[in-house]
Formats: C-alpha cells, structure tokens, sequence
C-alpha cells in the first residue's frame, strides 16, 4: 500500500518540480491545467449485499493539474488531484485523512465541451484515502466515473459532481453513488438565483 501511495505522489510532484516544463503562469491557470476548490462537500450512499450506509464527508483544499494534457502530443484530460484534507463519516464512524490522491481522465477534453464559463468533465477515475485517522494499515480504495460541471471563476473549480464507483474499505466491498459540490461557488449562485427571482 505504501508503495502505491509514493507513487501516486511522484506522479503529483514531477511537474511540480519541473517548473520550466509547465510554464507556471497566469495563462496556464488560465487554461484551464489547474483546478482548484476551498471547501466541497459529498453526500452519498454505500450498498453491500443489503446492507446500506449513508456516507457524508468534506474536502478541505483540492488541487487538480491536468499534468499530462501539458504536451500537445499526449491524450488531453489525464491528471492527478491532491485533497489537503479529508473527514468523512462512515460506519458511524468519523475518519480524518491527510493522504488523499485521486488520478483522473476526462474524456470530454478531447472534444472541447463548453458554455457559458461551465465546462463538464466525464470520465474515469482512481482515488485512495490512505491512513485514515493516521492508521498507516489503513486505507480507502475508490475506482469509478465521475461526471463533474466546472465553473470558470477567478480559478477554475469542481462546482457540483456526480459519481459511481467501487470502493474498497476494510477488507469490504462497496458500490457507491454520491453527489460532491463547492460550498463556496454552489451557495452563493443558489442565493443569487433565488434574490434574482
């Protein structure tokens, strides 16, 4: 397990060291290559055999980087995000995780999709809680597709995102549907549509 995560983690960290490569500037945040999200909260349900578990968590920090859309040549839309920060309520228990990587591909980015400053994401994706609660025997394995709707703000971030996915948790086995959106740009817009009406 722990090999899997130094992994996951060099593949974070190799462009972000090799700063010359990526041309780290404002137009690069601009083109969309990084996405980022303050504070974003999921809701979803865990089903095995018949048992159901409702499982709620936030996200503190997200960073994404479109790492291998940086060559013109490569399959537009793989990257990798890195969650700061996890908590999340499951089994009736509470987890807090600071080792939280997922590798993604959106297979839109290889039509363009795009309007009106959101643009959708669709596709596969990879994604392990490692040590949760600091337990290093511990970890949360999640395999899926997700459908995610970015808005194009100040810096583009996930604002609202679907998933399925299989997950992997103690020795257990789960299908888990969920929905994720950002407090930050979901509330607001919700208050503006409302006021406006």
């Amino acid at each position: 397990m722990k090999k899997i995560f130094i992994f996951l983690l060099l593949i974070f960290l190799n462009p972000l060291l090799n700063a010359q490569r990526l041309e780290f500037d404002a137009e690069w945040i601009k083109a969309g290559r990084l996405r980022m999200g303050a504070l974003q909260f999921s809701y979803g349900a865990n089903s095995s055999g018949d048992e159901r578990i409702i499982e709620y968590e936030l996200n503190i920090g997200n960073i994404s980087l479109d790492i291998f859309s940086l060559n013109e040549k490569t399959i537009p839309g793989i990257g990798v995000t890195l969650n700061l920060v996890n908590i999340k309520n499951m089994l009736d228990n509470n987890y807090l995780s600071l080792f939280n990587f997922q590798v993604y591909w959106d297979i839109f980015a290889l039509f363009g999709f795009g309007f009106y400053g959101l643009e959708p994401m669709f596709g596969p994706f990879v994604s392990i809680n490692y040590a949760p609660n600091f337990d290093f025997n511990k970890y949360i394995l999640c395999a899926g597709v997700r459908y995610i709707l970015t808005y194009d703000g100040l810096v583009k971030n996930d604002a609202l995102s679907f998933e399925c996915c299989y997950k992997l948790f103690e020795g257990k086995n789960y299908i888990y549907f969920g929905f994720t959106f950002d407090l930050i740009t979901v509330i607001p817009a919700i208050f503006q549509i409302i006021f406006r009406a």
